[in-house]
């Protein structure tokens, strides 16, 4: 009579229904962890197990970078158009700084000693109710 020796490498499991505790396979358990197939204890409890395959969490985590970088992209473009709004505004305030600093109407570029006046004169759309320039 000839002799086989075979080495199956087992892993701990329980049965999560009679509380079972068994070997299976490794080959086995890493399939049924892939494909989410049932299994059956050794007192004959179908079983699987749950959650989302290897392949599935490796998707999920790409999709996960992918959005956080459109949101980063997103983000720096908002910054940046934040930015250039920024600059934009703050030279509109030095020139009408400037202008305000030389006398110069800020509607028809004429100067004027009395811009308060003036602005009564030839702009009195521009007075409110209190006669102050808006």
């Amino acid at each position: 009579m000839e002799t086989t020796r075979i080495s199956i490498d087992l892993v701990h499991q329980e049965c999560g229904e009679c509380g079972t505790i068994f070997g299976m396979s490794r080959a086995l358990r890493n399939c049924r962890l892939g494909d989410k197939q049932y299994w059956w204890c050794p007192n004959g409890h179908q079983r699987y197990f749950g959650g989302k395959t290897h392949a599935q969490q490796v998707k999920d985590l790409e999709q996960a970078v992918t959005e956080m970088r459109d949101y980063a992209v997103r983000q720096r473009d908002r910054a940046d158009g934040n930015h250039r709004t920024s600059t934009a505004l703050k030279g509109h305030v030095t020139r009408l700084r400037n202008r305000a600093a030389e006398g110069r109407c800020q509607w028809c570029e004429v100067v004027s000693d009395d811009m308060a006046q003036h602005v009564a004169d030839r702009h009195p759309e521009r007075v409110n109710d209190e006669g102050q320039p808006s």
